[in-house]
């Protein structure tokens, strides 16, 4: 960003693009193992059952007390794992001193320490380098898409190992004041996708050895979609007003738009002068839409359902946009590179 933007300074950013000589391919595969390390110790049942034991005495309610009842959960060994890394990249670069192109596609696939959570990624990249004699352009194109999921958000939560995962009759066992958090991470949902496409257009002329010309513009577009389900089999679907299984959607698309262009203009004078100055200008744009909806108590209270199933619903839409333009300049003297 240049402009008022860029009034403290400006970053850029050059990414790969195509070598001179026959094509050639790269491939890379990476994977690897992810787990914690320095854990938290926790008490087995029956050194949790002897510290109660002990506060109800210290604090004058020995009839409190009880014996252990046998049960001991290790519930960071259920609601954790070892887990897998995995990275796949295939490229290939090649041209002339005319044109050229670089392109590359890769996979990504993350089994999270926590079951099951993930992540994915799959992304791609093409770019083309055009120079003739005083003309020099480039476009680069760069879409992506990812998947997270992520329904367990309780793997480091402390619940009591006397209390079991299931009950006598295989089911997960019902906690009174918080969700069994091994229901809520095999029976919720929590999943965002994200489509992004980045792309960049460039093109340059040189008036002479010390006056340059360049333009580029750059566009950025994005979809994220969150898909939000609580269910009613478990207690994080079950509010205070009795509803049953909660859903919750959220889409944001985002569009951006950046376009400048710049002269430049150089000289050296006796090898001790040295000047330069810059002047341009800049226009860009920002748009975003947000979606949102709700729905609470579905007929079933297990199975996920679109929300206009839901007894209780509710929709929101939003757009804001704003664009900005920006007239810059710069001059620069030097004496001896000291002064």
């Amino acid at each position: 960003l240049y402009g008022a933007d860029g009034a403290n300074g400006v970053i850029l950013i050059t990414t790969k693009g195509g070598h001179k000589g026959p094509v050639k391919f790269n491939a890379t595969v990476q994977t690897g193992v992810s787990s914690a390390i320095n854990r938290i110790k926790y008490m087995n049942g029956e050194q949790y059952q002897e510290i109660k034991n002990h506060y109800y005495i210290n604090s004058g309610l020995p009839e409190n007390a009880s014996e252990w009842n046998g049960v001991s959960t290790d519930w960071y060994d259920l609601l954790n794992r070892t887990g897998i890394f995995q990275n796949y990249n295939i490229s290939g670069s090649g041209g002339s001193d005319m044109l050229k192109l670089r392109a590359s596609i890769g996979y990504r696939k993350i089994q999270e320490p926590q079951i099951k959570n993930s992540f994915s990624k799959y992304n791609a990249g093409i770019a083309l380098n055009f120079s003739i004699g005083k003309v020099k352009a480039s476009a680069k194109v760069t879409p992506s898409f990812t998947v997270k999921n992520s329904p367990n958000t309780l793997y480091s939560f402390a619940v009591p190992p006397i209390i079991p995962a299931y009950d006598s009759e295989g089911n997960y066992t019902r906690f009174d004041t918080y969700g069994n958090p091994l229901a809520g991470a095999n029976q919720n949902r929590v999943r965002i996708e994200t489509q992004s496409l980045l792309n960049s257009f460039n093109f340059s002329y040189d008036f002479s050895d010390d006056l340059n010309f360049s333009t580029l513009y750059g566009m950025d577009f994005s979809n994220k979609d969150q898909d939000t389900y609580y269910s009613g089999l478990n207690e994080t679907g079950i509010d205070n007003k009795g509803n049953i299984g909660h859903r919750i959607l959220r889409d944001r698309d985002t569009r951006r738009w950046n376009w400048n262009a710049t002269l430049q203009y150089q000289k050296q004078f006796n090898k001790k002068h040295f000047f330069d100055a810059l002047t341009g200008v800049e226009t860009r744009g920002n748009t975003i839409e947000f979606g949102y909806a709700r729905g609470k108590n579905f007929p079933a209270a297990g199975k996920i359902l679109p929300i206009e199933d839901a007894e209780v619903q509710d929709y929101e839409k939003d757009k804001t946009e704003n664009t900005g333009r920006s007239l810059f300049s710069q001059l620069n003297y030097d004496y001896l590179k000291k002064y």
